[in-house]
């Protein structure tokens, strides 16, 4: 079973009860903590594991995701195990021991049953209420882990106390990353971002994602090349959301340029894509970008825009495009209107009084989706 020496050994050796990862974005805490639950599971027989976190769906994409990886990968888990529920979330072992994910409603939803470890998947989207109903009923251990966004209950009630130890870890504590994927974290040019995703340490991240965008009066026809981004409108009917066309004029080594070209409700042909492409000054060859829309995509090109390729996409790519985006300083046009009303509204989502990974959610960031993907897709290990 390949580890992340560091963090293992930390985890490993905690005799506390209460053992916290505080780390920066791909770090590996979460993949390191559960395979030492994996392990706890098939060297201690009957043991009850719960793992939580935010919800359901936040753990399906992220804890669950990661445990199925570990299951499949490791030949000593998959001998041990007797079964998996894929409807309860549950890895049941053959020697009596269970790994359940589920989540937490309220503390009252909280006061139900018992356990000998308990994890909890990003710890600050989690309230304390809850978390203390279930360390109270937990045996054992309670393992913790987050990106440190700003200061929380973890902070002010856990840490200091004899019975809690820490771990602080960053990207560089990942030895299983590529360097293009070290290269990345690395090139954070915000600095409150950069204390956080790329060093691990407590930050004090609030409220909008993008704040210091410089404005502009014109677009500058002197950048380097462009790239174009197209995030189309979603659904069967293609009558939800909007059609979004974004044009970023690249100039070496750090600055981007923003213009809104296409901002339309509902679905429009690959016809009307393609001219306001071409009349917004695209030429073959430019890079362009659009979200994982196959049939489009074929058509867009068909339609003369024969550069368009699919963004990439997948589990945290959409945190991963936004620190791409803040690794450059945006300028952009104060008439463009709709891409300023996204900008004003694309938030961090909070809990209680803790900021998340996550953007808020709405239907209504078509132009920051297509900048996102479009720099994050092209940058990509660059």
């Amino acid at each position: 079973m390949k580890v992340n020496d560091e963090i293992f050994d930390f985890v490993d050796k905690a005799t506390q009860k209460f053992v916290i990862l505080q780390g920066g974005t791909s770090s590996g805490k979460t993949y390191c903590l559960l395979q030492i639950l994996f392990l706890k599971a098939i060297t201690e027989p009957g043991i009850v594991i719960t793992v939580t976190g935010m919800d359901i769906p936040n753990l399906k994409k992220g804890a669950l995701r990661d445990a199925q990886i570990i299951y499949r990968s490791t030949e000593q888990f998959r001998n041990a195990l007797q079964a998996y529920n894929q409807t309860d979330r549950t890895f049941i072992f053959k020697n009596g021991s269970i790994m359940e994910f589920t989540g937490f409603e309220d503390e009252l939803d909280a006061r139900g049953s018992r356990r000998d470890y308990l994890f909890i998947n990003e710890a600050n989207t989690v309230s304390y209420e809850i978390f203390w109903q279930l360390q109270i009923r937990t045996r054992k251990q309670v393992f913790l882990d987050f990106n440190p966004h700003c200061g929380f209950w973890v902070h002010d009630k856990l840490l200091g106390r004899e019975d809690a130890v820490r771990f602080i870890s960053d990207h560089r504590h990942n030895s299983f990353l590529t360097q293009e994927q070290h290269n990345e974290i690395e090139s954070i040019a915000d600095p409150e971002m950069y204390r956080v995703y790329a060093r691990g340490f407590t930050g004090n991240i609030k409220g909008t994602v993008y704040k210091n965008w410089t404005p502009i009066q014109e677009f500058p026809t002197d950048c380097d090349y462009f790239i174009w981004g197209l995030d189309p409108a979603k659904g069967e009917s293609k009558t939800a959301g909007y059609t979004a066309i974004i044009k970023i004029g690249v100039k070496l080594p750090r600055s981007l340029y923003l213009k809104e070209i296409c901002y339309i409700q509902g679905g429009v042909d690959e016809f009307a894509i393609a001219e306001a492409f071409t009349q917004s000054g695209w030429v073959e060859g430019d890079p362009t970008y659009c979200d994982h829309e196959p049939y489009l995509i074929g058509a867009v090109r068909r339609a003369g825009i024969t550069s368009v390729v699919a963004a990439i996409k997948g589990e945290r790519s959409e945190l991963q495009g936004i620190l791409k985006v803040k690794s450059f300083q945006c300028y952009y046009l104060p008439s463009d209107t709709n891409l300023n009303s996204e900008r004003s509204r694309y938030k961090f989502l909070q809990v209680g009084d803790v900021i998340t990974n996550s953007i808020e959610e709405t239907k209504t960031f078509h132009l920051m989706a297509a900048l996102r993907m479009a720099v994050y897709t092209h940058f990509f290990g660059k």
